[in-house]
């Protein structure tokens, strides 16, 4: 799942930022698209030793519920990431209202290609989204070099336990926008999200499984959707006789959080 280049990887990061920004979304799962929401994302903190004086990246970040929380019980500088214009701009006016636009910068740009001077952050946070990316290698790669020696890389995301064939799951097709709000549209195996990092330069820190979070958020998928959320379109039908049920008893989607660092010049953090 690295290395998709061209219009291919346009096209799969335009997919995921319109299923992102669709209000059909929003009304089944409110404001936390992750799993686990603010309680997990105040554990992965912990887990990566979050301190005040941090200067933190969240790639991904949408409109900017785990930036907030994460500022508001750390009162640390915090970078929101984003290719999605209308979500920055929600993120950037509840700032403004809470008055905590002194710690909080939201900006526009791609994961792959971070706008960003190298060892500018002490932690990146990336949450239910790195499986999202079709160039994960050149990411982690970005990841680490804006990172300082020592610094910490802290994701939680889906991931693949079972068999996973499909079109797009080889990359040669865009994933429907359901693949995409699932975060299932580029999950790979815990072991390849380690081995994707450790070849950037990262060492393993700890890792946490919490596929019991992914099943609640799924329970409240079902019960909250609107009509029409998982069928009445063709883009978010899946390739040949294949159904969703079918590719999530074949996947065994699960949901893992991964705590890396960054070894520092000299020994360890």
């Amino acid at each position: 799942m690295t290395g998709r280049v061209g219009l291919q990887s346009s096209s799969w990061k335009t997919s995921a930022v319109v299923a992102y920004e669709s209000d059909s979304w929003v009304s089944a799962l409110g404001c936390t698209l992750h799993p686990g929401g603010a309680k997990l994302t105040a554990h992965i903190a912990q887990l990566a030793s979050l301190a005040q004086e941090d200067n933190v990246l969240e790639i991904a970040c949408g409109r900017g519920e785990s930036v907030f929380s994460l500022s508001q019980k750390y009162g640390c500088s915090i970078t929101g990431l984003d290719m999605s214009q209308k979500l920055l701009s929600e993120a950037r006016n509840k700032a403004a209202s809470s008055g905590e636009v002194g710690r909080l910068t939201f900006v526009r740009g791609d994961a792959e290609v971070l706008p960003f001077t190298d060892g500018a952050f002490d932690l990146v946070f990336c949450e239910c989204s790195f499986s999202l990316l079709p160039d994960k290698k050149a990411t982690a790669y970005e990841i680490n070099r804006v990172l300082k020696p020592g610094g910490k890389l802290a994701i939680s995301d889906v991931i693949i336990r079972g068999e996973f064939n499909s079109e797009w799951a080889e990359g040669t097709s865009v994933p429907p926008p359901l693949a995409f709000c699932f975060c299932i549209a580029g999950a790979m195996p815990l072991e390849s999200y380690i081995r994707v990092f450790e070849e950037a330069g990262f060492r393993k820190v700890c890792t946490e499984d919490h596929s019991a979070e992914l099943q609640r958020l799924a329970y409240r998928i079902v019960a909250n959707r609107p009509a029409g959320f998982f069928s009445g379109s063709s883009a978010n039908r899946l390739p040949g006789e294949k159904s969703w049920k079918q590719l999530f008893s074949e996947a065994r989607p699960g949901y893992a959080v991964i705590i890396m660092d960054k070894p520092a010049e000299g020994g360890c953090r």
